[in-house]
């Protein structure tokens, strides 16, 4: 078989052996045997290049096919099996912070999209919640959803004070600690580190602990650095 097709029948039926004559020598003999193996041998390396040809078209479709589905949905780069260990990661929701003092949050992933609302707050805590190419769905303190283009974010934590009264920010983490002051709800400051039960913010030059679940812009579980 040569690229799944059978062999032609010229050298099927006659074999690597047989007599091809394409008509009568100068001394009125049939041509001999030996020309005939240089006639099958050529039209065997004919129909060889043939049968390549049908073999190998086939399989470079399938490849290209094979390199398209390692395109991810997201954009990025990666093999298309799931199980494979160099797959990338699926995207992890986060918290970002408002980059700017001015902030569109849309409906949709494009400055053609209508705003819902504008944002005079930098330094806003914002949650990730997926991607489309330079753009991020995001959700705010108050629940309200939509999109940012990237550069209206920044890597920087911050969290915002939702206690509904004034909360102690304490010298250290452990709930018997000193208190220095007291942040008012609505306070937004930067993150400075987390344990499993309060954080480290900074605002106003002054750094201090205060209890997880009176902030928002931190995972429940979230330990850093």
């Amino acid at each position: 078989m040569i690229g799944s097709q059978p062999l032609p029948a010229v050298l099927a039926d006659a074999g690597y052996g047989a007599n091809i004559c394409a008509g009568v020598g100068a001394d009125g003999q049939l041509c001999t045997p030996r020309a005939g193996r240089v006639q099958i041998g050529v039209v065997m390396l004919r129909n060889m290049a043939r049968g390549l040809q049908r073999l190998y078209l086939p399989l470079g479709v399938a490849l290209c096919l094979a390199f398209v589905g390692t395109v991810a949905l997201d954009g990025s780069w990666g093999p298309a099996s799931a199980g494979d260990d160099a797959a990338p990661a699926r995207f992890q929701p986060h918290y970002e912070s408002l980059a700017t003092a001015k902030t569109n949050l849309r409906r949709g992933p494009s400055f053609k999209h209508h705003i819902l609302w504008v944002y005079h707050r930098k330094g806003l805590p914002v949650k990730v919640l997926s991607k489309y190419d330079v753009w991020r769905r995001v959700q705010m303190p108050d629940g309200t959803v939509g999109w940012l283009h990237r550069i209206m974010l920044s890597d920087q934590r911050s969290v915002l004070v939702t206690a509904k009264h004034d909360t102690p920010l304490r010298a250290t983490a452990a709930q018997t600690s000193k208190t220095i002051a007291l942040a008012q709800p609505g306070v937004t400051a930067m993150l400075e580190r987390c344990t499993k039960s309060a954080c480290e913010i900074e605002t106003d030059g002054l750094t201090g602990w205060i209890d997880k679940k009176r902030i928002w812009g931190v995972s429940a579980g979230e330990v850093f650095p």
